[in-house]
């Protein structure tokens, strides 16, 4: 139970940080490529992906900046409560799967199979065995 309750504020943290990341990316970024619609707020429309992306980057980097603080904060957690960043390496990688999951069907309507969901339980259940399995070096 210890062990939960000090993974908790660690996906809180990386739960705020990948919902800002994803927002962006998925509101102004993969929709408008999955649709073919190169819109950039800010740039007006374009012909050429590519350029598209940089434009959308430039636009959202504000808010990368303040994710990327979160994430900072969620290693600094991980020491903390741990003595190791592999278990906020590890968390974010599952907050970074449940979100995309989230907004591939906010965003873009998809979602995944069976088996899909049978892997993300088991993702989430070995966060717990994997919250001390990290060495430092």
């Amino acid at each position: 139970m210890k062990v939960i309750l000090q993974l908790l504020p660690i996906y809180g943290v990386l739960l705020v940080a990948h919902l800002i990341f994803s927002w962006f990316n998925y509101t102004f970024l993969f929709s408008r490529i999955k649709s073919g619609v190169y819109h950039a707020p800010l740039f007006g429309d374009f012909t050429s992906w590519w350029k598209f992306v940089v434009a959308v980057w430039i636009f959202g980097a504000p808010a990368y900046v303040l994710g990327t603080i979160l994430m900072v904060w969620s290693v600094k957690l991980s020491l903390t409560n741990f003595g190791i960043m592999y278990t906020s390496v590890v968390v974010a990688q599952i907050v970074t799967i449940l979100t995309t999951i989230f907004f591939m069907w906010y965003k873009m309507g998809e979602l995944p199979n069976r088996n899909g969901w049978i892997a993300l339980i088991l993702i989430l259940l070995a966060s717990t065995f994997a919250a001390n399995s990290g060495k430092s070096v």
